[in-house]
């Protein structure tokens, strides 16, 4: 099998895959797509998409920080993405692919503007948990319903999990 059409099974391996929605596998095989170390628009747009609803499970299962890098991958992939589309509608090309490519601009655009609220949402949850757990232990502390390191162990097996 020829590199040409090694990257296109890659490239429909990895479709396949975000069709099923496991997007760890169909950035495994975007990755295998490279042509001598470059993506081409539509393999990074489509590693954005995969990294962006990577972040989605992992801001409902809590888990913040890999919601936050998997949100600052897709960014980068999008303005990459954004930026080769305008490359390419640059060049002379027919008025349907030019107007596929404008398509894929303004939805990197919106992806970007997606991946910024995201973000904003995780940074305003964390000051609201960070301002719930004080006021909780304010609230205990003020009561004397346990002493302070009672609390602190508590908040050690809480937040740990």
């Amino acid at each position: 099998m020829n590199n040409d059409s090694a990257i296109k099974l890659n490239f429909d391996t990895a479709c396949r895959f975000m069709a099923q929605q496991a997007f760890l596998q169909a950035i495994e095989y975007f990755e295998r797509t490279k042509q001598g170390g470059v993506y081409t628009p539509d393999t990074m747009r489509n590693i954005a998409w995969s990294n962006f609803r990577l972040a989605e499970e992992s801001m409902y299962k809590n888990k913040r920080e890999d919601a936050e890098k998997r949100l600052e991958l897709a960014e980068e992939f999008y303005r990459e993405a954004g930026k080769a589309f305008l490359e390419l509608k640059e060049e002379k090309r027919s008025r349907e692919l030019i107007e596929r490519v404008e398509m894929r601009i303004k939805d990197c655009r919106k992806r970007v503007s997606d991946v910024r609220c995201y973000r904003e949402f995780l940074e305003r949850r964390a000051e609201f948990e960070a301002f719930q757990k004080d006021k909780s232990r304010r609230t205990i502390t003020e009561s004397g319903a346990l002493p302070v390191s009672a609390i602190l162990e508590i908040e050690e097996k809480t937040y740990a999990d």
